[in-house]
């Protein structure tokens, strides 16, 4: 049985190509097990490297691919067990990033899976409404640029309270 976050990503990185919903979903479910399983950071970091690219920022792109790449194939055998064609995922991964360095347009990329998780994952869809491997919505603004859409007066409200607490704690000193 595969993790549901995991057919989570798997869904949203095949059919909206929500590369940064992607990453938001294994982040957190990674952070939830303690991180202690480096597999979930080499499909974060495909993700983040598939956002980069398709906005345009090569250099990114290419950090985070090869990061990718070196992290999953450290991880072959777990991302196996995860329903990935493992060897297939790293040439096509190897390949991307000849690709990005020879600036080459931005196309979607696949993550090979054996058949079950492949059927688990087009169910899902079905379910969804969703169609499996559907394009990018290269005109989608808000796809494109989630990271400078996003609310992150949170974020922000926190590092404040943060600088207040680090410069109370100096003034003590």
């Amino acid at each position: 049985m595969l993790p549901e976050d995991w057919i989570n990503y798997l869904v949203h990185f095949h059919t909206t190509r929500d590369y940064f919903e992607c990453h938001e979903i294994l982040e957190e479910y990674w952070k939830e097990r303690g991180m202690n399983e480096e597999v979930w950071v080499g499909f974060i970091q495909l993700a983040v490297a598939l956002y980069h690219e398709r906005r345009g920022n090569r250099s990114g792109a290419e950090k985070m691919m090869a990061s990718a790449h070196k992290k999953l194939a450290e991880e072959r055998e777990h991302a196996t067990t995860l329903g990935v064609n493992s060897e297939q995922l790293l040439t096509s991964m190897k390949n991307r990033l000849d690709q990005i360095m020879e600036k080459q347009n931005y196309i979607d990329m696949s993550i090979p899976l054996n058949q079950e998780a492949l059927a688990c994952c087009q169910q899902v869809c079905r379910k969804r409404g969703l169609t499996w491997e559907s394009p990018s919505a290269m005109n989608d603004e808000n796809l494109l640029h989630r990271h400078k859409m996003r609310d992150r007066s949170d974020v922000i409200a926190e590092r404040k309270r943060q600088l207040l607490i680090r410069k109370t704690n100096d003034q003590e000193c």
